[in-house]
C-alpha cells in the first residue's frame, strides 16, 4: 500500500527488490563529446560542468534501478561504461556496461533494467569510460542513471 514517506514523496514496497522505494524515479543524464584514452569521466549532460570527476549528489537515500547507454561510434577495441560513487575509479565499480568494437555508426545501447544498487545521501554517482588498454575510441557516449529514493 503506498504511503507518505520522507521528502513527501509517495513509497510503495516493491517486491522485486525488497524495500520500500518512491514511486517517482529521478534519471541522472550524464555524456561526453569523445573519449580517446583509459579513463575519461563522463560529464553532466550539456555541459553543466567542466571538471574531470563530475556527478551527482544525492539527496537521500536512494536505489539504482536501470541503467542505460548508448554511443554512436566505437573503434579499435572493446569500451566499458561503468557506474562509480565517490571518485571511487580504483574500486569496486557498481556496474560495467560492456561495449564491443562496432566501426562506425553502429550506435548500440545497452539496457540493464531491474538493478538493486544502493547509495546513501550525500553519495555521488558517476560515469567512466574505460578502453581497458586497447587504445579505443568512443564517440558520443551518454548515460542514464535512474534511480528510486529509498525509506530506510
Amino acid at each position: 500500500m503506498p504511503y507518505i514517506g520522507p521528502g513527501n514523496l509517495l513509497y510503495a514496497y516493491d517486491s522485486t527488490r525488497g524495500k520500500n522505494l518512491s514511486l517517482q524515479r529521478v534519471n541522472f543524464p550524464l555524456n561526453h563529446d569523445t573519449s580517446s584514452g583509459n579513463l575519461v569521466w563522463l560529464q553532466l549532460a550539456k555541459n553543466v560542468s567542466t571538471i574531470g570527476e563530475t556527478g551527482y549528489p544525492l539527496l537521500r537515500d536512494a536505489t539504482i534501478t536501470s541503467v542505460t547507454a548508448m554511443c554512436r561510434q566505437i573503434n579499435t577495441g572493446d569500451i566499458e561504461l561503468q557506474v562509480t560513487k565517490n571518485d571511487d575509479e580504483a574500486g569496486t565499480d557498481l556496474i560495467r556496461l560492456q561495449f564491443p568494437q562496432t566501426g562506425a555508426d553502429a550506435s548500440p545501447t545497452v539496457i540493464s533494467g531491474s538493478l538493486n544498487i544502493d547509495l546513501d545521501q550525500a553519495d555521488f554517482v558517476q560515469g567512466i569510460v574505460k578502453d581497458n588498454g586497447s587504445g579505443g575510441i568512443i564517440n558520443n557516449p551518454i548515460m542514464v542513471i535512474e534511480v528510486a529514493w529509498r525509506d530506510s
